[in-house]
């Protein structure tokens, strides 16, 4: 089942993202990944409004949440992920040794870490922990009918 877990400690100081390796990848991964960046993307778009969170406001910035909610920044983050996958996502599954693709793909990836890192995920990513653990197979052979062969 997947798990999820959040700590300011845990948080990265360095990514590393490398279209060169997302080439070899297998087809079905690539799909998986795409998948992956723009549902992170959309939910960061639509996460509650970092102004409109219940509750009082945080009295010191350490006891602010990990997450801040939707935010103009964030959006500007996600709103490029969303144009990134739009124009390469299909294509850089179909033709595996476009490079344009593969970096645009890349940083879809990054942008759209940057955004969720930010701003948060909702209740799709909070529902796939329980859903997860209920389930043996893949989503995969359901997302391969979006990619003509």
């Amino acid at each position: 089942a997947k798990t999820g877990i959040s700590a300011r400690g845990l948080r990265p100081r360095l990514g590393i993202v490398d279209p060169e390796n997302m080439g070899s990848a297998p087809r079905g991964v690539k799909i998986a990944a795409g998948w992956d960046v723009l549902c992170h993307a959309l939910e960061s778009y639509t996460v509650v409004e970092f102004d409109r969170r219940p509750g009082p406001a945080p009295r010191t910035p350490l006891d602010r949440p990990a997450y801040q909610g939707a935010n103009p920044i964030s959006d500007i983050w996600c709103l490029k992920t969303l144009d990134l996958i739009r124009r390469y996502f299909v294509r850089s599954v179909i033709h595996p040794d476009d490079v344009a693709a593969r970096d645009a793909m890349a940083l879809a990836a990054t942008y759209a870490g940057i955004g969720f890192g930010n701003a948060g995920l909702h209740a799709p990513h909070g529902m796939s922990y329980a859903i997860s653990g209920l389930s043996r197979t893949s989503p995969l052979p359901r997302l391969r009918y979006a990619f003509p062969d």
